[in-house]
């Protein structure tokens, strides 16, 4: 019953390709961690959009790499995840 849960990260995946895509992700990560998850703080947050010039077709492929190091406040235990999420324009 919660229609807005997750994160709005794909909110990125057909915004222009500009200088401030790798803040808006660190931005959008640490708002919906911090609204969605209150038990987890962000310790680091690692953003890169990588281009590959190797598209059989002509067309642009980016991927954005999203690396998140996060601390589970009850436990102090501490953990990374990764995500590539690809996009072909």
């Amino acid at each position: 019953m919660q229609p807005t849960f997750g994160s709005r990260l794909w909110t990125l995946a057909f915004e222009q390709h500009t200088d401030t895509i790798e803040e808006n992700a660190r931005r959008i990560v640490y708002e919906d961690i911090s609204l969605w998850v209150p038990g987890v703080s962000v310790i680091h947050t690692d953003v890169s959009l990588l281009k590959n010039e190797q598209s059989q077709d002509g067309r642009d492929i980016y991927r954005l790499y999203i690396s998140v190091q996060f601390l589970v406040n009850l436990t102090r235990q501490m953990d990374t995840i990764e995500l590539n999420v690809d996009r072909v324009i």
